[in-house]
């Protein structure tokens, strides 16, 4: 299981950074209100030996949503998840703070992955541009402006996780 860890948060590293040749600006969305080509997110699950027992992502794309539980295919057609759980992450996306999309590949309230399992990975793709955001599992060590909606996403990913 440390095997698939490693190889899926290498992809993550390795696909979520700006390219060094676009702006800051390339980084975040084209147009008004947050409405990426892809949105994922989700966080992996790890007891306190660092030992995986779980990975849950969700991804929303072309108005779907698509569940992923490591190790298996990423977002495979059949991982279909209902449009009520849709209407869900949509209105988390829906209260995307703007100081994330300022921020972007940014981390908040992380000393450690060992020290805070359950971080929220977000990741938001326009076009070829992707950025990412990790986000701790405490409140009180978040910048106030994302407090609420770190909030949300752990309860949105809570009502979903089987």
């Amino acid at each position: 299981m440390k095997k698939y860890m490693i190889l899926f948060l290498a992809i993550i590293t390795l696909s979520t950074a700006c390219k060094k040749e676009h702006s800051p600006m390339m980084c975040g969305p084209n147009h008004s209100g947050f409405h990426p080509d892809y949105f994922v997110f989700g966080k992996n699950q790890s007891n306190c030996m660092c030992n995986m027992i779980g990975i849950s992502y969700y991804m929303v794309n072309n108005n779907k949503l698509y569940s992923e539980y490591i190790p298996s295919d990423l977002f495979r057609n059949n991982n279909l998840k209902p449009d009520s759980d849709y209407v869900k992450v949509r209105m988390l996306m829906d209260q995307f703070p703007a100081y994330l999309l300022s921020h972007p590949n940014s981390s908040f309230g992380i000393a450690s992955y060992v020290e805070n399992p359950g971080v929220m990975n977000i990741i938001a793709v326009w076009g070829t541009d992707t950025v990412s955001w990790h986000i701790g599992p405490n409140a009180t060590t978040l910048p106030a402006e994302i407090q609420p909606f770190a909030g949300q996403a752990q309860q949105t990913w809570k009502a979903l996780w089987p």
